[in-house]
């Protein structure tokens, strides 16, 4: 362009200027007496010539270096860097031009600021999501894949991009949502059920993507893991149905005692007192699981405050043991101890940890056969205590172990009704010992015994 340009500049002012010079030739010719036009027409030519290169020499200034500067400046607007701006001498149109350029430039790059600055916040606020979100483009490929979601799928690697959804998250469940989405365009909201390796709930809410036309670009999925929330809703709901069923259970035997009894039972005077001493049995189981529940409750709910103090947990094992003289008596049980006075002492809450020992001794009395032996022990490992209560009774299936620790489970529900149990004892132990920062686990044999631990820390200097 600049050649073009200077080649037809420089032939328009030679030809004005070579006829003004032709003109003048002419003139000269016919008015001056000594005749020498030639000479004068040489000299025109050399000046025209000269005239011009320097009218071109100008012009170039002042049309293309404006035109240069403005190039310039466009092509660093095309590479985000609009750091020139327009010299403020040129006048005319050219600087209307360049003006209008100018700010034509310093908006595209405000508008390129802060779209790069939303992207930027919906970039951090993506990958700090706890949701997992997946956005598919209309191949259904995968064209964004947040941390949450990496990890919800146990996905590694950066080579993730650009590959479709089936072959990045192997679930034919979701690809059929994501499809699902992408072929109909609209909306999706489903519940799944992963088993990779344990059972997981994930709820997905898909939104697909259009331009103005309408046109499907892709879709972007949110991802939830209500795997927790759906085990706490199963949780209640189980509960509520145990406590039905177990407060229906001594109602229904009170009720039809009393009934019978009531029917005319009542005038044999041993099947009275039988009934009765059925009536007042379940009577005590009822308050015994209510009493156990509350207990449970005021735990989980934190409405009693741990009263910590220092003692020796063996010298709290012995008085506890006082109170199940008589049990051990009638079932002949031996009782074997290892609890050394030398051990450091725990920081804990008395009496809840006398529920604890309580509630365990209890179960290894019930459970074991008369003539048998438990064992009560205390270790030292690392910076806790280590109790050990164990039974030899006929021992939990590896499959129970563990779910032992629910609300309301039982291995044997007939006999753990038939021994008084309420299904909350191991629950309330387990809930007591985490409350004070410990951990709870059995180990057992079928058909060999029990063995229950709880662990608490020690006393820090």
């Amino acid at each position: 362009m600049r050649g073009h340009l200077r080649r037809q500049v420089f032939l328009q002012c030679l030809i004005y200027l070579l006829a003004t010079i032709g003109m003048l030739g002419i003139i000269e010719y016919l008015l001056v007496l000594e005749n020498r036009p030639w000479v004068f027409l040489g000299v025109g030519i050399a000046s025209a010539v000269f005239v011009a290169w320097y009218f071109t020499v100008r012009v170039e200034q002042e049309l293309l270096e404006p035109i240069r500067d403005m190039t310039r400046m466009t092509r660093q607007l095309i590479g985000k860097q609009m750091k020139y701006t327009l010299p403020d001498e040129y006048v005319d149109e050219l600087a209307l031009l360049g003006k209008t350029l100018s700010e034509v430039g310093s908006r595209i790059q405000r508008n390129i600021s802060e779209l790069t600055e939303e992207k930027n916040k919906i970039q951090a606020i993506i990958e700090c999501m706890a949701e997992g979100v997946i956005s598919l483009d209309q191949r259904g490929r995968v064209a964004l894949l947040n941390p949450a979601a990496a990890a919800m799928f146990r996905l590694q690697g950066t080579e993730l991009l650009g590959k479709p959804f089936l072959e990045v998250v192997r679930n034919y469940q979701l690809a059929q949502v994501f499809q699902e989405a992408l072929a109909t365009g609209q909306p999706q909201n489903r519940r799944v059920e992963l088993v990779t390796p344990a059972v997981r709930t994930l709820r997905i809410e898909i939104t697909p993507l259009q331009n103005e036309r309408e046109e499907i670009l892709g879709v972007v999925g949110v991802i939830h893991d209500i795997s927790e929330i759906t085990r706490v809703e199963r949780m209640r709901t189980d509960f509520v149905a145990n406590v039905s069923h177990e407060l229906r259970t001594p109602l229904t035997t009170i009720k039809g005692f009393v009934e019978t009894l009531l029917e005319g039972a009542m005038e044999d005077p041993a099947t009275c007192k039988r009934f009765l001493e059925i009536i007042n049995t379940e009577s005590n189981r009822l308050a015994q699981l209510i009493s156990d529940l509350l207990s449970l409750s005021e735990i989980e709910a934190k409405k009693q405050p741990l009263v910590r103090e220092e003692f020796s947990l063996p010298g709290l094992i012995r008085e506890t043991l006082e109170i199940f003289n008589m049990s051990l008596q009638k079932k002949e049980l031996q009782l074997q101890l290892s609890l050394p006075e030398d051990l450091p002492k725990v920081a804990a809450d008395r009496g809840k940890i006398g529920q604890v020992l309580i509630n365990l001794i209890d179960n290894a009395i019930k459970y074991t056969q008369g003539g048998q032996t438990i064992t009560i022990s205390v270790r030292q490992e690392g910076e806790s205590l280590v109790t050990c209560v164990a039974d030899t009774g006929p021992g939990i299936p590896p499959e129970a172990l563990p779910r032992l620790f629910e609300r309301f489970y039982r291995v044997d529900t007939a006999r753990s009704r038939e021994m008084g149990g309420t299904g909350l004892g191991l629950a309330i132990v387990k809930h007591i010992i985490e409350a004070h920062d410990g951990k709870t686990w059995v180990t057992s044999e079928w058909g060999r015994g029990s063995n229950f631990y709880f662990a608490l820390p020690l006393v820090t200097p």
